[in-house]
């Protein structure tokens, strides 16, 4: 139970800090430092299946180990996904290890609906309690505006792009629009790889927007343009084609002088004033540098299909 206690944790408190459960979650205690509110919403939730069980230690443990099948069988599913999308994300697990686990996972929850029947519906009824809450956190400004009657897009969202795609750029754009109910402007930062102190920027990046284009926009805490690379001015020239009208969305271009680390990834969040739910990259190739969990950015895999055609067409 305490490890139960102490993953959960965890796992929430991520979850919230990507904005994808309730964020006053994230409160910590004064004394102890601890987030109280997940443990004391993991203590109701404990309780009420313990209640749900008839107060049966052995028919609550076997609604445990359903959860952590379930949990198994999902990632295995996700792996999957990636491996068939995305293989050189992982390199070193073979295919036939996930299919192998998958037959695994599904055989014992198989069993388990068919020997444990009552202790599966008490674990489905708890987790689409969950799952609603997931999905009403998620969606919640499109919630409140659909009540409100009113228009809900006001965060500035970060795509940092490599090269003039087009693919990749209209799939992304596309992607953060159709999933990011609140998304009213797009940063499209481009790194140049070569560093540049200035006196006007965090931690010496300089970062320079676009100009003489409709895709852009005035902020102050841009340093004035001092000269595009050629790559942001292929990418400025590429979102003036892509971008339809009928998205209504303040969409600029931004170089950075600096390369694509973890670190700038952080400062330019900060620097924009983007949280870090809202902070998008495209996903990785095979020789990619850094560790795609030290990067602190959401990868789009969408790359071609109906989000380009609906982009570009």
């Amino acid at each position: 139970m305490i490890t139960a206690y102490v993953g959960a944790t965890g796992l929430i408190a991520r979850m919230s800090f990507d904005l994808s459960m309730p964020s006053f979650l994230l409160s910590r205690s004064s004394l102890t430092g601890t987030y109280h509110w997940i443990i004391f919403g993991l203590f109701v939730l404990y309780t009420g299946v313990y209640h749900a069980c008839k107060e049966n230690a052995k028919s609550m443990l076997e609604v445990f180990s359903i959860a952590f099948s379930f949990s198994l069988l999902l990632f295995a599913v996700a792996c999957l996904v990636l491996k068939f999308r995305m293989p050189h994300l992982l390199p070193r697990l073979p295919w036939w290890r996930l299919v192998l686990a998958l037959l695994s996972v599904t055989v014992t929850l198989v069993a388990s609906a068919i020997y444990k029947s009552q202790s599966v519906f008490i674990f489905l009824a708890y987790t689409a309690a969950i799952g609603l809450l997931v999905f009403l956190t998620m969606r919640r400004d499109v919630i409140c505006g659909s009540v409100a009657q009113s228009h809900f897009r006001s965060d500035t969202m970060i795509f940092f792009v490599k090269n003039a795609d087009r693919d990749v750029l209209a799939g992304g754009i596309e992607y953060i629009w159709q999933n990011q109910a609140t998304a009213s402007k797009i940063a499209l930062v481009h790194c140049t790889g070569v560093s540049r102190r200035t006196t006007n920027t965090l931690g010496g990046i300089g970062m320079s927007e676009a100009k003489n284009s409709s895709i852009t926009a005035n902020t102050s805490i841009i340093e004035a343009n001092k000269g595009m690379n050629p790559d942001t001015e292929q990418i400025l020239n590429l979102a003036n084609e892509i971008v339809p009208d009928w998205m209504n969305l303040d969409v600029r271009v931004i170089q950075v002088q600096a390369p694509f680390t973890p670190d700038v990834v952080l400062r330019c969040s900060q620097e924009l004033r983007v949280h870090n739910a809202f902070v998008f990259m495209s996903c990785p190739g095979p020789n990619f540098k850094h560790s795609i969990k030290d990067i602190g950015a959401r990868i789009i895999t969408t790359r071609r299909g109906s989000a380009r055609d609906a982009v570009i067409e």
